[in-house]
């Protein structure tokens, strides 16, 4: 809502990766700031969401590494631009489906602080009420895991330090304390003797061939670790 001759800038914004539409919010114009100020105290009457709302926009539930790379982790980039809020509990505006079986909305709710709310019941408890964010980040752009870089590195994970504060606000929002920060090497405050511990997630895109070789891979790594852990 704006007066007459207020001059805003462009507020078109790309919210996700998976289409090439933006979002452009409706103005609704009036002739002096009464005017303004009487609609919104004796007609809009609004509900007021304090704190932060960070909007997230995710199809595809029940997939854990999509939901945590492809909707969650981008999504709050978009928040890291803002500091320190990326620090501090939001709320998640969340459009997304419905899934009985699924665990993400669990950990959509640990991991903002103040929990979640459906962009479809907000839309529903809009019908005749109006309703005022005090703090709306809304804004993912190319930022996904899927949205491959050159580097192969997740986008805004070095520039922005997204990667670690993305690891280390999980951890803390399920009471683990993230492991110490490395600035030179990743060895770095570690026991050179420790054996580090990797994982291998199976993917059902892989091929034989690919497979053949990543078992090759993993059998001369732990032939390597078992020669040299005694040195």
């Amino acid at each position: 809502m704006i007066t007459k001759g207020t001059v805003l800038p462009v507020l078109s914004v790309r919210v996700h990766p998976w289409e090439t539409d933006s979002v452009t919010p409706t103005v609704q114009q009036f002739d002096s700031y009464s005017e303004l100020e009487k609609f919104v105290r004796d007609s809009a009457d609004p509900k007021v969401l304090p704190g932060v709302t960070l909007f997230l926009h995710f199809p595809w539930l029940g997939n854990i590494g999509h939901t945590l790379f492809d909707g969650l982790y981008p999504a709050y980039v978009a928040l890291i631009r803002f500091p320190p809020r990326h620090l501090q509990p939001f709320r998640l505006l969340a459009s997304i489906g419905e899934c009985s079986t699924c665990r993400d909305e669990d950990i959509f709710n640990r991991f903002s602080g103040l929990g979640i709310m459906k962009h479809y019941v907000l839309n529903d408890m809009s019908n005749g009420s109006w309703f005022v964010f005090d703090e709306f980040v809304m804004g993912s752009g190319m930022m996904c895991q899927r949205c491959t870089q050159s580097n192969l590195q997740l986008p805004g994970g070095v520039e922005l330090d997204g990667s670690r504060l993305f690891r280390d606000r999980m951890y803390l929002q399920y009471g683990v304390i993230p492991p110490v920060r490395r600035y030179n090497y990743s060895t770095e405050g570690r026991n050179r003797h420790d054996i580090l511990v990797a994982y291998v997630i199976d993917n059902k895109r892989y091929t034989e061939s690919d497979r053949e070789e990543i078992n090759a891979a993993m059998k001369e790594i732990n032939n390597y670790t078992i020669e040299h852990q005694n040195r």
